[in-house]
């Protein structure tokens, strides 16, 4: 009998800057991260270094948690992926030096393999 052979959980670790009046989403894998792909068991933390953010998810989050925040320059706590397959759209919101808040959408798509 062949052992079945699972795959290690990755940690993604997403980028969030502010580029003029929109939002630019990084990894170290992808320049152009505003929808990530995860398995289940995988972890992702958020940064920016442009003002305090959340993350908070419309609906059903593919994580135990609803929300996510931290400080500028800070990471977020490492969330783990235990939602079904599927895509789960949120909101990033960043606190602006001037006072002001910036709004975008990303999405996270949750693979079936």
């Amino acid at each position: 009998m062949t052992p079945v052979t699972q795959k290690k959980p990755t940690l993604h670790t997403v980028g969030i800057q502010i580029n003029g009046n929109g939002f630019l989403y990084r990894t170290p894998e992808n320049m152009i991260a505003d929808t990530i792909r995860v398995r289940h068991g995988d972890h992702v933390k958020w940064n920016c270094h442009q003002g305090n953010y959340t993350v908070l998810f419309k609906g059903e989050s593919p994580f135990a948690e609803v929300g996510i925040h931290a400080f500028k320059g800070a990471d977020t706590s490492i969330s783990m992926v235990v939602g079904k397959p599927g895509s789960y759209k949120y909101a990033v919101t960043v606190a602006l030096p001037d006072g002001g808040l910036i709004v975008d959408d990303p999405e996270i798509i949750v693979a079936d393999d």
